[in-house]
C-alpha cells in the first residue's frame, strides 16, 4: 500500500488532484480542513503487486479502524514525538496509520488527531442543563468551575455554582469567594436531593433567563465501585452533562482506566487542566481514546479570567508539537485582558 498527500487551497481541489493522479482506486484515509487553509487529504493506493480493496474503507471523518494496528515499519519523527509524550504504542500505531514519509511532524499529526479525537466547544445555550465536573482529587475542578463559570459571564449569561464537596476542608468557601468575584449565583448542596431540588426548582433572573448552574465535586477515584456509584447518584439527581477533569502530565494507563469508568456512567465528554505546567499530553490522548470522550476545553493558565480556552485539533497537535507550556504561556497573554474578573480572584 502506497500512502499520498495532497494540498490544496480548498478540500474539493486536494480530492480533484488525488483523483486525477491516483485513479479511482485510491481511496481516502483521512482529510484536514483547516481555517485559512490549506486543505489536506492523505490517501492510499494498491501497489502494482497488491490487490486492490474489493470494498471502500470508512469514510476520512470516521474513526481509523478498530482492532490491534500493524506495528510501526520504521522509525520517524511523529513516532519519536508520541514517544516522548508517553503515547501508548497501540494508540501511538493509529495515529501513524496515515503517515506519509515525506511530510514533516505537524503535517502528518494535525490529520490523524482530526481523524482520531473528537472536540465539542462549550456553549452557554439558552437551555443548558446543569453541567456536573468529575474527577481524581487535586485535578483542578473547582478552579475550571470557575474558568467555565468566567467564559459564560463574558458572554452574558447567568451562572450559578454548586458546591457538592462537603468532604474537602473549606471547599464551599473558596468556590464562593469566586462566585462573588464573577458576580454569579451560589449554593450549597449537602445531598443528592438538595441538587435535585435546586436544579428543577424553576429560579431565573429578572429578565426571565434561567441560570447555568455549574456543579462542583469531591475527588473521587472512579475506577471504585463505591465512588463510580456515588459520582452517578449526584448526575442522576440534577439530569446533568457530566464532564471528567483530567490534569496533563499523569500516568497514561490511570488516566485511560479512569476515562473507561467515567464514559461507563454516560460521560462523554473531558477538560484537560495544568496544560501549562507539564511536558507530557499522553495520558489526555489516551484517556480520550479509552473512553471515547470529547475534548472541550482545556486550561492554560491558573488565571480564572481567560484560563480556559476550546482545544481543536490545530491547537492540540500544536501543544504536541512545540513545548506545551509555551504554546499557554502566549494564548495566556494574548487572551489576558480578554475576560476581567471583578474583585481580582485568583484561583486557589
Amino acid at each position: 500500500m502506497r500512502m499520498r498527500s495532497f494540498v490544496a487551497p480548498t478540500l474539493a481541489e486536494a480530492m480533484a488532484q488525488l483523483r486525477a493522479e491516483l485513479g479511482p482506486e485510491a481511496f481516502v484515509i483521512a482529510t484536514d480542513e483547516p481555517e485559512g487553509g490549506p486543505a489536506r487529504v492523505v490517501a492510499a493506493t494498491a501497489a502494482a503487486d497488491e490487490p486492490v480493496p474489493s470494498t471502500a474503507p470508512a469514510p476520512a471523518v470516521a474513526r481509523m479502524a478498530e482492532g490491534e494496528p500493524p506495528a510501526a515499519s520504521r522509525p520517524s519523527a511523529l513516532g519519536a514525538l508520541l514517544a516522548r509524550h508517553g503515547v501508548p504504542e497501540r494508540l501511538s500505531a493509529l495515529l501513524r496509520r496515515a503517515e506519509i514519509e515525506t511530510d514533516g511532524v505537524t503535517e502528518n499529526l494535525r490529520p490523524a488527531i482530526a481523524a482520531q479525537f473528537d472536540f465539542a466547544p462549550i456553549e452557554a445555550t439558552q437551555a443548558a442543563p446543569p453541567m456536573l465536573l468529575a474527577g481524581p482529587p487535586g485535578c483542578g475542578k473547582t478552579a475550571t468551575v470557575a474558568k467555565i463559570a468566567a467564559l459564560f459571564r463574558g458572554q452574558g449569561r447567568a451562572v450559578r455554582l454548586i458546591t457538592a464537596d462537603t468532604l474537602r476542608a473549606a471547599a464551599a468557601a473558596q468556590l464562593q469567594r469566586y462566585a462573588q468575584a464573577l458576580g454569579c449565583g451560589f449554593a450549597v448542596a449537602a445531598t443528592t436531593a438538595a441538587l435535585g431540588a435546586m436544579t428543577t426548582d424553576g429560579d431565573a433572573t429578572a429578565g426571565g433567563d434561567r441560570p447555568i448552574d455549574l456543579i462542583d465535586t469531591p475527588g473521587r477515584d472512579l475506577v471504585r465501585r463505591e465512588d463510580r456509584q456515588s459520582l452517578l447518584d449526584w448526575c442522576e439527581a440534577a439530569e446533568t452533562t457530566p464532564v471528567l477533569v483530567l490534569p496533563a502530565g499523569h500516568d497514561a494507563e490511570e488516566s485511560a482506566e479512569a476515562a473507561r469508568a467515567f464514559a461507563a456512567l454516560g460521560g462523554a465528554r473531558m477538560i484537560a487542566t495544568r496544560l501549562d505546567a507539564a511536558r507530557r499530553l499522553g495520558n489526555l490522548l489516551a484517556a480520550a481514546q479509552a473512553g471515547g470522550l470529547a475534548f472541550l476545553a482545556g486550561g492554560i493558565s491558573p488565571r480564572i479570567a481567560g484560563g480556559l480556552v476550546a482545544l481543536d485539533a490545530g491547537l492540540l497537535s500544536r501543544l504536541l508539537v512545540e513545548d506545551p507550556r509555551a504554546v499557554c504561556a502566549a494564548l495566556a497573554d494574548a487572551r489576558r485582558e480578554a475576560m476581567p474578573v471583578r474583585g481580582g480572584a485568583s484561583p486557589g
